[in-house]
């Protein structure tokens, strides 16, 4: 099973609120290895459920967390498409049809 990751998030201060950021991008990494073989997707998601945080509070957001609102924003449908992308990679690799 491909694995997640959320390696940064993209955020705006928020003019009429000082000391707040309101999320605005999720980036994401997928990557599945098998052995010595490995493959991976890096992407970005808009965020657009209006999550407005301090500072210190959004870099405080566990990433399994971040991965949720990741998966949220790109529907099931798009996670199981990278993720057997991924997967069909790595099958590639392991038996070439070339």
């Amino acid at each position: 099973m491909p694995e997640w990751s959320a390696p940064a998030v993209d955020w705006n201060d928020v003019e009429e609120s000082p000391g707040q950021v309101k999320v605005t991008t999720l980036h994401w990494r997928c990557s599945e290895t098998d052995g010595e073989f490995t493959a991976s997707s890096y992407g970005t998601t808009p965020d657009d459920q209006n999550r407005v945080y301090t500072k210190p509070a959004l870099e405080a957001v566990p990433e399994s967390v971040l991965i949720g609102w990741i998966m949220q924003s790109l529907g099931d449908a798009e996670v199981a498409r990278i993720d057997q992308a991924l997967l069909d990679d790595i099958a590639q690799q392991q038996n070439p049809t070339r």
